[in-house]
C-alpha cells in the first residue's frame, strides 16, 4: 500500500495535489494515533497532596483502563472508587495484593512478614501501628505516599477489584512504561 502511495506521488506533477495528498494522509496517522491512544489511556488530574512527593496536586497523568487484576502489582499506583463515595476517584499505591498479609508497626509496613522497602516516601511517614491483616481476595491494600494525611486502606480498608478504574503507566512528563 505504501508502494502505491509513493508510486502515485512520484507520477503526480500537480505540486499542489501531492501536497493535499501529503498532508491528508498527515492529517490521517496523527488521527489514527490519537484515537487508538484515547482507547488505552486517559488523562486523569491529580486533587490534593496524598500522593507527594510522587505525584503533585493538579498534575495530569495517564491511566490504563481495562486492567486484569493480574496487572495489577505491588508499587503499582492506582486510580479506583472511593469506598466512602462512589462518586469520587481516588489515586494511591498498591502495597499488598489479593491473599497478602499487611501490618504496619511504627510506620513501617510489613507485607508477609517483611519490611516494604518504601524509597518513594523521601524519609517522611506516619508513625502508626496497625495490627496484622489478611487482605481479601480480589482486593487490594493501598496506602497514600503522604501517610501523614493520606485517607487509604488505614481509614476505608482493602479496596475491591471491582471498583479499580485504571493503573497509572505515566505522568505527563515521562514517556510510557509498563
Amino acid at each position: 500500500m505504501q508502494d502505491l502511495i509513493v508510486d502515485f506521488l512520484r507520477r503526480t506533477k500537480n505540486f499542489v495535489l501531492r501536497y493535499k495528498i501529503i498532508i491528508a494522509f498527515s492529517y490521517a496517522g496523527i488521527l489514527t494515533v490519537f484515537l487508538l491512544f484515547s482507547l488505552f489511556y486517559r488523562p486523569v488530574v491529580v486533587s490534593g497532596s496524598s500522593m507527594l512527593p510522587t505525584l503533585t496536586n493538579n498534575e495530569t497523568v495517564f491511566i490504563k483502563r481495562n486492567v486484569g487484576i493480574n496487572d495489577i502489582h505491588r508499587g503499582d499506583i492506582i486510580v479506583f472508587y472511593s469506598p466512602l463515595d462512589h462518586n469520587k476517584l481516588l489515586i494511591k499505591r498498591v502495597i499488598a495484593l489479593p491473599d497478602d498479609t499487611v501490618a504496619i508497626v511504627n510506620g513501617d509496613v510489613y507485607v508477609n512478614g517483611k519490611l516494604l522497602q518504601e524509597n518513594y516516601l523521601n524519609g517522611v511517614k506516619s508513625h502508626e501501628t496497625i495490627p496484622l491483616l489478611r487482605v481479601p481476595p480480589k482486593s487490594f491494600f493501598v496506602l497514600g505516599d503522604n501517610r501523614v494525611i493520606s485517607s487509604d486502606s488505614r481509614e476505608f480498608g482493602c479496596v475491591r477489584f471491582e471498583s479499580v478504574y485504571g493503573k497509572l503507566v505515566f505522568t505527563g512528563e515521562e514517556t510510557p512504561t509498563k
